[in-house]
């Protein structure tokens, strides 16, 4: 009789594990769905995060590209060329020089991130050479310098690199005009570097230009 108790009691309790591990697989497979149903939903939504990021860099890339034509190099020529700056014009430049040094505050590791920043640099260098503020306008330069130093060597091979190197000195040569000295320390640095780059690249249009300039 006790055997026969036994028997019983060890399939009922034999029926309570098995319905114990269907109930344990039932949530374990729900978990695992719901696990599924997350990961798909943060999927979609890195996705769309991806592809919002993706469209502001393109719409900010227009946007620079935009400034970066009305504040080309010679049309920044023309206002530095002139003796006396309207107010419509140093508007003009004070929201240039906000749009560069924000420009210039996005540090990188790349080769594009790095030249944009030291070209944001030059040109908030021009910006505040032309308003007349030379001390802001020669760290600007100085920054440019450290930056497209940087550049040259680690992409010795790209010659645009050395070029930027040498117009930013002579543009300090430039702001440097009260003391002689310095001037013409940056003005022989720059005929340096573009001499070195002719020897390199005999057939380089811009450093011949940019040379001829300069002497």
């Amino acid at each position: 009789m006790l055997l026969g108790l036994g028997i019983v009691l060890f399939a009922l309790y034999q029926s309570i594990v098995n319905e114990r591990l269907t109930q344990l697989n039932f949530a374990l497979e729900s978990a695992n769905e719901r696990l599924k149903q997350v990961n798909r939903d943060l999927e979609t939504a890195l996705q769309r995060e991806k592809e919002a990021r993706q469209q502001a860099e393109r719409a900010s890339e227009r946007a620079r590209q935009v400034i970066e034509l009305i504040a080309s190099n010679e049309s920044l020529d023309v206002l530095a060329r002139q003796r006396q700056l309207t107010d419509r014009e140093k508007t003009l430049l004070s929201s240039l020089a906000k749009y560069y040094e924000e420009e210039a505050r996005h540090a990188g590791t790349s080769e594009r991130e790095v030249s944009r920043q030291a070209r944001a640099y030059f040109n908030l260098g021009r910006v505040y050479q032309i308003l007349g503020q030379h001390a802001a306008s020669d760290e600007s330069y100085s920054n440019a310098l450290k930056l497209y130093e940087k550049l040259v060597t680690e992409y010795p091979q790209v010659p645009e690199y050395r070029i930027e190197m040498a117009r930013s000195c002579l543009n300090m040569a430039l702001v440097s005009r009260g003391n002689p000295v310095e001037a013409r320390k940056w003005h022989s640095k720059a005929i340096g570097i573009l001499t070195e780059v002719l020897r390199k690249w005999p057939d380089n249009a811009e450093a011949k230009k940019l040379l001829e300039a300069a002497k």
